[in-house]
Parts: C-alpha cells; structure tokens; sequence
C-alpha cells in the first residue's frame, strides 16, 4: 500500500519529501515531522512574536484594574436612579444673563464731552436696562469718600437678620473718628440696626456705622474684610475698602461703573431705596432715664444729596417732568466732591448716576442736575 502524507500536513497540494521510519517489527512505517521540510505555522508572523502576547497580556491586566476600580465607586454603580436629577443642557441662570446689578453697555456708552461737566468721573445708568447712558472716564480709580457706606449698608443689611435689636453708642465709638459727620446722638442712647441703616445713609452717620459694624463683626478690621469679600463677591475688581465710613485711604477706592453696581445692588433692599430717597425719618431712639429705659423723638434728614441741592439753589425738579429723587453725597480733600444720585423720568424710569472730584459742593450739585436733565427719557 502505498505512503501518503496524512492531510494535516498537506500543503497547497505540494508533496513533501519524507524519510520512512521503521518500527520496531520492521514491516510498518511511520511518518515523522522532523522527517519533513519545516512546516509553516497557521498563525501569522506577528503573532508568533512572544513581545506581542507579552503586551496583549499587560493590556488585559490594565484593563481588568480599571475595571474594578471603577467598579468600586459607590456613586457610579448602576442602581436605583429615581432620587437622581436629572441632568440637563440648558444654561443655568447666571450664565444666561448677567447679575441684576452689572452695568451692560459700556462699549456703547456715550463719552461726555470736555467741560460739560465739572466732576471727573461721571456714569449714568437706567435702572430698567441696567444699560450705560453717558459718563467719562467710568472705569478709572477715584475715591468714594462717604459713597462707601453704601457698601457698608449693604453688609450690614444682610448680616443682622433682626433689624429690631438694639444697639448702643458707647464711649468707645464716640471716641473714633473725631472729625467725622455725626447725627447728634449721645453716650447711652440705643437705636435698632434698622435706625442705624437709616441714619448713616440719610445723616452719614458715623456713630451709627460704627454701632452696626460692631455688631456684625466686633471691630472695623473684620467688617472691612466683608465689605471686600462682598465686592468679590458681586464680581467688583477695580474695588478695594480700608474702612466703613470713606475716610480717606490712598487704597481705598473705586470707579464710576462700579460704584453705580453697588448702587444698583443695594437698591434691591426697600429700606435702602427709602432712605435713599426720603428727605426726613422721624424716629424715635431710647436712653435710661432714672434706670427706665426711655423713648425721646428724633428726625434724621436727608442732609446730604437734598441738602447740597437745595444749600446751592440747584432744583430737584427736572424740566421734563421727572425728579431727583435723592442719593448719597461725599467729600474727603483727595476725594473732593462726589455722589450717587437717583432720579426718576417723567415716564417713571429710574437712573443712577454717580459723579467723582467735583470742585465745590456747587459744581457738584449743578452737575447732578445738568446730567439728569439731559439724558433723561
């Protein structure tokens, strides 16, 4: 009977040559493969190549670590979502529209022209829009002095949740800041934070922002640092405070924009906008009297914007119709004559405007009025 070659060894129909082995009974033979010219492997090149398996084993090992640390996270193990939120593409508030306090326009805005005014730095805003009207040199340092209690009633507004309590002048905070505008309150005599808000914004009051700033923060270092934070907070980068009355501090300052943000922020709060805009707060503020604490009448006015307004002939009345409705005045040597003012149109639109380094409370009052009467809707 005739060799063949078994058919696992066949290939491509080619016959190999063979040697014949014997067997032990001398009448068999058996074919053997190192008898046969070497036979090619039926797995490709590469994957003879012991580096390659080598490194389809690491990637294996790698592959089941990550697996099973990835497994181990609580949070993204599949399970019960029904408690989870969805999560959504659309854009969340902020991002869809700026704060509510941000002056938009300011590419737009028009630039006063030289010598219409008297002050330096000048902005004017429509509350309504948030959008700049007119103003010169808007973003450049000017110091606010008393236009930063604002910013110091906005920090005490929002740290004393019970405007009721009462507070105290003592003879500590009689002994600060000497030469510094005062009500007339004396040693002893108590008014709640709501009085104090009122006084330090209507009579620039200094006992009164002093009171408020003990309370919130125990001393003025600490308070001054949440008048920061706030202005970090509201997004503010051309603001710096050293105190919570103006006093004036070469790195304490401000711009035009960002003290009409601050303007514009506080005026959110009602009790701000009233004292604001009111010409007198009649009150009254307590003291012990024989051990018995007592009641006795006290009227704040409105001695600053108001005041300056009318000490200089300027009129609140606006000639088409709408009115200054009243602001926060300032004055330091290095600050000059500055303030926020708040006017309403005679279609009841708001505006803010704010006016830094004017000359003399004159010019400063003139130019409050000119600015408004021009622009105004």
């Amino acid at each position: 009977m005739a060799n063949r070659l078994p058919e696992d060894i066949e290939e491509s129909g080619k016959t190999m040559l063979f040697e014949v082995s014997q067997t032990g009974d001398g009448d068999q033979t058996d074919l053997t493969r190192s008898s046969l010219y070497p036979v090619r492997s039926k797995l490709p090149a590469f994957l003879r190549n012991p580096f390659v398996w080598f490194s389809v084993i690491l990637l294996l090992l790698i592959g089941l670590v990550f697996g099973l640390l990835y497994g181990l996270g609580g949070n993204d193990t599949p399970g019960d979502t029904s408690d989870v939120p969805t999560e959504t593409t659309e854009p969340s508030s902020t991002e869809k529209e700026p704060a509510a306090w941000r002056v938009g326009g300011l590419l737009d805005v028009e630039t006063l022209s030289a010598g219409s005014l008297h002050s330096d730095f000048t902005l004017l805003v429509n509350l309504d829009t948030m959008q700049a009207v007119a103003g010169q040199k808007i973003h450049e340092k000017m110091y606010p002095a008393s236009m930063t209690k604002i910013m110091t009633f906005i920090v005490a507004y929002e740290n004393i949740p019970d405007r009721a309590v009462l507070l105290e002048v003592t003879k500590a905070i009689k002994s600060q800041y000497p030469e510094a505008s005062r009500v007339g309150i004396d040693i002893g005599d108590f008014m709640t934070a709501e009085q104090c808000l009122m006084a330090l914004i209507l009579e620039s009051d200094t006992d009164s922002v002093l009171m408020l700033v003990e309370k919130v923060a125990g001393n003025e270092a600490a308070f001054v640092a949440l008048m920061n934070e706030k202005a970090q907070e509201m997004g503010l980068v051309s603001t710096h405070f050293e105190n919570a009355t103006g006093l004036h501090h070469k790195d304490h300052y401000s711009t035009a924009c960002e003290m009409a943000e601050i303007t514009a922020y506080a005026m959110q709060y009602p009790l701000f906008k009233e004292a604001f805009c009111s010409y007198s707060y009649a009150t009254k503020l307590k003291y012990y009297k024989n051990g018995v604490l007592t009641d006795y009448n006290m009227t704040f006015y409105n001695s600053t914007l108001r005041g300056r307004l009318e000490e200089n002939g300027v009129s609140a009345k606006l000639s088409d119709g709408g009115e200054i409705l009243g602001g926060k005045t300032g004055f330091t040597d290095e600050a000059k004559y500055c303030q926020a003012a708040l006017a309403k149109a005679s279609d009841g639109t708001l505006y803010v405007a704010i006016f830094g380094h004017a000359a003399s409370a004159e010019k400063s009052a003139k130019d409050t009025r000119w600015l408004f009467n021009h622009y105004l809707d």
